[in-house]
Protein backbone atom coordinates (compact mmCIF):
# COMPACT_ATOMS: atom_id res chain seq x y z
CA UNK A 1 0.00 0.00 0.00
CA UNK A 2 1.20 3.52 -0.73
CA UNK A 3 0.09 6.99 0.25
CA UNK A 4 0.69 9.98 -2.00
CA UNK A 5 0.45 13.73 -1.92
CA UNK A 6 -1.34 15.18 -4.96
CA UNK A 7 -1.28 18.79 -6.13
CA UNK A 8 -3.04 20.58 -8.96
CA UNK A 9 -3.02 24.11 -10.31
CA UNK A 10 -5.88 25.51 -12.37
CA UNK A 11 -5.57 28.83 -14.14
CA UNK A 12 -7.74 30.68 -16.66
CA UNK A 13 -4.81 31.00 -19.04
CA UNK A 14 -1.84 28.69 -19.62
CA UNK A 15 1.22 29.27 -17.48
CA UNK A 16 3.79 31.55 -19.02
CA UNK A 17 7.36 30.38 -19.48
CA UNK A 18 8.38 32.69 -16.62
CA UNK A 19 5.73 31.16 -14.32
CA UNK A 20 6.83 27.62 -15.22
CA UNK A 21 10.47 28.50 -14.57
CA UNK A 22 9.56 30.07 -11.22
CA UNK A 23 7.69 26.95 -10.07
CA UNK A 24 10.46 24.66 -11.34
CA UNK A 25 13.06 26.69 -9.42
CA UNK A 26 11.03 26.39 -6.20
CA UNK A 27 10.56 22.64 -6.62
CA UNK A 28 14.23 22.11 -7.52
CA UNK A 29 15.36 24.11 -4.48
CA UNK A 30 13.22 22.09 -2.09
CA UNK A 31 14.16 18.77 -3.69
CA UNK A 32 17.87 19.58 -3.49
CA UNK A 33 17.73 20.76 0.13
CA UNK A 34 15.55 17.94 1.47
CA UNK A 35 17.10 15.99 4.34
CA UNK A 36 15.72 12.67 3.09
CA UNK A 37 16.36 13.21 -0.63
CA UNK A 38 18.12 9.84 -0.90
CA UNK A 39 15.25 7.93 0.78
CA UNK A 40 12.09 9.74 -0.33
CA UNK A 41 10.51 10.45 -3.71
CA UNK A 42 10.97 14.01 -4.99
CA UNK A 43 8.25 16.56 -5.30
CA UNK A 44 7.55 16.43 -9.03
CA UNK A 45 5.17 17.58 -11.71
CA UNK A 46 3.68 15.42 -14.43
CA UNK A 47 5.25 15.99 -17.85
CA UNK A 48 1.79 16.61 -19.27
CA UNK A 49 -1.16 17.94 -17.30
CA UNK A 50 -4.75 17.03 -18.06
CA UNK A 51 -6.83 19.59 -19.92
CA UNK A 52 -8.33 20.77 -16.60
CA UNK A 53 -5.06 21.89 -15.02
CA UNK A 54 -2.06 24.08 -15.79
CA UNK A 55 0.11 21.87 -13.55
CA UNK A 56 -0.35 18.54 -11.78
CA UNK A 57 1.88 16.30 -9.74
CA UNK A 58 2.09 13.57 -7.14
CA UNK A 59 4.67 12.31 -4.68
CA UNK A 60 4.68 9.00 -2.78
CA UNK A 61 5.11 9.46 0.95
CA UNK A 62 7.31 7.32 3.22
CA UNK A 63 4.75 5.45 5.30
CA UNK A 64 7.32 2.99 6.72
CA UNK A 65 8.71 5.58 9.18
CA UNK A 66 6.29 7.82 11.09
CA UNK A 67 8.83 10.54 11.94
CA UNK A 68 10.06 10.68 8.35
CA UNK A 69 6.45 10.79 7.12
CA UNK A 70 5.58 13.76 9.32
CA UNK A 71 8.74 15.65 8.37
CA UNK A 72 8.18 14.91 4.70
CA UNK A 73 4.56 16.08 4.71
CA UNK A 74 5.51 19.30 6.54
CA UNK A 75 8.40 19.93 4.16
CA UNK A 76 6.41 19.35 0.97
CA UNK A 77 3.56 21.51 2.30
CA UNK A 78 6.11 24.29 2.84
CA UNK A 79 7.38 23.84 -0.74
CA UNK A 80 3.83 23.94 -2.12
CA UNK A 81 3.10 27.02 0.01
CA UNK A 82 6.01 28.83 -1.62
CA UNK A 83 4.82 27.68 -5.05
CA UNK A 84 1.27 28.87 -4.41
CA UNK A 85 2.51 32.25 -3.23
CA UNK A 86 4.45 32.51 -6.51
CA UNK A 87 1.21 31.96 -8.50
CA UNK A 88 -1.45 33.65 -6.34
CA UNK A 89 -4.00 34.06 -9.16
CA UNK A 90 -4.17 30.31 -9.78
CA UNK A 91 -6.51 27.88 -8.02
CA UNK A 92 -4.53 25.29 -6.09
CA UNK A 93 -5.50 21.97 -4.56
CA UNK A 94 -3.29 19.82 -2.34
CA UNK A 95 -4.28 16.50 -0.78
CA UNK A 96 -2.92 13.35 0.73
CA UNK A 97 -4.97 10.70 -1.01
CA UNK A 98 -8.58 11.84 -0.34
CA UNK A 99 -7.74 14.22 2.54
CA UNK A 100 -7.59 17.83 1.36
CA UNK A 101 -5.05 20.26 2.79
CA UNK A 102 -6.42 23.61 3.95
CA UNK A 103 -5.03 27.01 2.96
CA UNK A 104 -4.86 28.86 6.28
CA UNK A 105 -2.98 32.10 6.97
CA UNK A 106 -1.09 31.86 3.67
CA UNK A 107 0.18 28.31 4.12
CA UNK A 108 -0.96 24.74 3.49
CA UNK A 109 -1.97 22.73 6.56
CA UNK A 110 -3.12 19.14 6.98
Amino acid sequence: MSVSMYYTVAKKSPLTLKEREKIKAIIDKFNNEFTYKEEVEDLSLYNESSSDYALEGATKLPIHDEDMLIETVEYWLLALTEARLALPEATWSVSIDADEAKWINNCWEM
